[in-house]
């Protein structure tokens, strides 16, 4: 699911949906909220910030790093889970 959801949150941005680029990546911020993750959250706050104000070059700007470190974190947590 990690990988659809950022797949979603890549098309969001490169549409310039940011209606739903916002929402998504409020998600993503619980999430990493959730399990720890403070500097992906604290990026997808950033985002989700420059999302509802509309600041599109921020968005393009940032995303692709967002997704490259949230992916990386669940590649890392994927392994972890499978040695349990």
């Amino acid at each position: 699911s990690a990988k659809e959801k950022a797949d979603r949150i890549k098309e969001a941005a490169g549409q310039e949906d940011l209606n739903s680029y916002t929402l998504l990546v409020h998600s993503l911020k619980s999430t990493s909220a959730a399990i720890g993750a403070e500097r992906i959250r604290e990026a997808a706050f950033a985002l989700e910030k420059a999302g509802k104000e509309n600041n599109r070059e921020l968005v393009r700007k940032d995303t692709p790093g967002l997704l490259q470190e949230y992916l990386t974190l669940q590649e890392k947590l994927s392994k972890i889970l499978a040695e349990t």
